[in-house]
């Protein structure tokens, strides 16, 4: 765990790791909101991304 704070490149894998997780959050929220409010993926989409900031 000390290696993503305190190398460069755990630095670099820890911006990768946080990227990955919010874009299956992103996915994840998108399908709920599809299935739930019936809305379009774009729609979907948009609230997840205002979501998951």
């Amino acid at each position: 765990m000390a290696y993503l704070f305190l190398s460069d490149s755990g630095n670099e894998t820890g911006k990768g790791l946080k990227k990955k997780i919010k874009e299956i959050a992103k996915d994840t929220v998108t399908d709920i909101i599809q299935k739930k409010a019936k809305l379009s993926k774009k729609v979907s989409e948009a609230v997840a991304n205002e979501a998951v900031k």
